[in-house]
């Protein structure tokens, strides 16, 4: 979803807090609740859609909604992007509701902030990896995304077998600190 977006919305909004208090809001889950409603879906134009209601409605609702802490707010968030995309399947096609109802409807509270931490988690990993210095993110992508052996990235980077296994040892040290240290 493009981040101009955004300003889409800021008109819908009065006070300089609340728009504030949006954009806070909107930057920290849109990431988020599009792929949960991409999860949900499997449809990437249905997913922007579901968000942009989402937003909507957080705006529609927005002196109970902005009363409440940020985590509340994103709690919302995140259970109105599962509950719009409910709705949106079952009003086009019966079969994924029924999946859905196996995996989303019977989910509680806990199993809904399993997977939104589960996601939240997985973005600071991509922002931990992309600040990986690349003479160590180099031979780490190649190793992880693009399923390399150590052997071919060495003949690819025209080095050792030895320092490609150095180097992503290294790369898996240095990103389980700057996970530690929360970078």
């Amino acid at each position: 979803m493009d981040y101009q977006l955004l300003y889409i919305y800021m008109p819908l909004l009065k006070s300089e807090e609340e728009k504030q208090i949006f954009a806070d809001l909107y930057n920290e889950v849109k990431n988020t609740c599009l792929n949960i409603a991409l999860k949900i879906t499997n449809n990437h134009a249905m997913a922007e859609d579901i968000l942009h209601d989402v937003f909507i409605k957080i705006i529609k609702n927005k002196d109970t909604i902005f009363s409440v802490n940020q985590e509340q707010r994103k709690a919302y968030a995140y259970k109105s992007t599962v509950n719009r995309a409910r709705d949106l399947i079952s009003s086009h096609d019966e079969k994924l509701k029924d999946q859905l109802d196996e995996d989303v409807e019977t989910a509680d509270d806990f199993d809904l902030c399993y997977i939104v931490e589960k996601e939240e988690a997985y973005q600071k990993l991509i922002t931990c990896i992309k600040a990986l210095p690349l003479i160590y993110r180099v031979p780490f992508d190649m190793r992880y995304a693009q399923d390399m052996k150590n052997y071919e990235i060495a003949k690819e980077l025209g080095i050792t077998e030895n320092t490609v296994s150095k180097r992503i040892i290294k790369a898996k040290l240095k990103l389980r600190d700057m996970m530690d240290k929360g970078a």
